[in-house]
């Protein structure tokens, strides 16, 4: 008779990737906001001024509040 090798169960728990997650936490969201000298550079030189302020936006994370 030969002797049966026990069986291994390994089991993995699933890994959540956040992407746009902070590189600072790790955890918060980052978000894009414009701002206030983009807006006004926006108004006062219509069209040529939009370029600026979408040149100016603003990233911050929602949780640890880090500005890029």
């Amino acid at each position: 008779m030969s002797a049966q090798q026990p069986t291994q169960v390994v089991t993995t728990q699933p890994t959540t990737v956040v992407a746009g997650g902070c590189p600072t936490c790790g955890v918060g969201r980052v978000d894009d906001s414009f701002t206030t000298v983009g807006i006004i550079l926006a108004i006062l030189f219509f069209p040529l001024g939009i370029l600026c302020c979408l040149l100016m936006k603003e990233k911050k994370c929602d949780r640890c509040g880090a500005r890029f």
